[in-house]
């Protein structure tokens, strides 16, 4: 949503808030009626080896996803536990049905995600308002500069929604080497994979090769 969409939605009279903290951890059922989330920061640590520093950061401990039951529902899975850590109440049939999409295994998948920004209201009938943004593309060589730096900024607040693999899966985790000279490089990814019983795993190399798209998804209580 764009900030002239956003100031013609205060003058309209909604009541927009500050974005929600996303928090690993239980849904907290009054989340979205404005109470403040509670919940761990991501971390975030280095060291240094043979002259190159390491890091990782983002979320080494996430929630368990609920695995989805075909590839064509993973987007919704992954946008519906995206949106469960800012406590909305809801869950990958709620995001399809928002849709129109039946039981959603025919449906999109990066076209829905890029059509989520907007009002929701989740299974209990609170409003929110979803914002998406589309991050640099991201591989293991580096092919965009700017790429890491934009995307672990944001994967330090909250986990990321990546097609790395040939479905979404949520980007928790990040490790990265950089050189002597400067340069930095992603050397792991982890994910939690709607379609591996949502576990967490780390992307193959295969996967780290072919640059692949980001979103971020923040989150504002109406």
């Amino acid at each position: 949503m764009t900030r002239r969409e956003w100031l013609a939605l205060a003058l309209s009279g909604a009541v927009v808030s500050q974005p929600l903290r996303w928090a690993p951890g239980p849904v907290h059922a009054s989340a979205l009626g404005g109470a403040a989330q509670a919940g761990a920061a991501a971390s975030q640590a280095c060291f240094r080896l043979d002259g190159v520093v390491h890091c990782s950061a983002g979320f080494p401990v996430t929630p368990v996803m609920p695995p989805a039951p075909c590839s064509g529902m993973a987007w919704a899975s992954c946008l519906a536990y995206l949106l469960r850590g800012y406590g909305a109440d809801l869950d990958h049939r709620s995001v399809v049905a928002r849709y129109g999409q039946g039981d959603g295994c025919g449906g999109g998948q990066a076209p829905a995600l890029a059509a989520a920004a907007g009002q929701w209201h989740d299974d209990q009938g609170r409003g929110f308002l979803v914002q998406i943004t589309e991050l640099p593309a991201l591989d293991a060589a580096g092919s965009d500069p700017a790429a890491i730096p934009a995307v672990l900024a944001r994967l330090k607040r909250q986990p990321l929604i990546c097609g790395a693999a040939a479905h979404p899966t949520v980007l928790t985790e990040v490790r990265t080497a950089t050189s002597r000279g400067g340069a930095v490089r992603m050397v792991r990814a982890d994910v939690r994979d709607p379609l591996a019983e949502g576990r967490t795993r780390p992307l193959s190399a295969a996967e780290l090769q072919v640059p692949f798209y980001v979103l971020a998804v923040s989150v504002r209580v109406l």
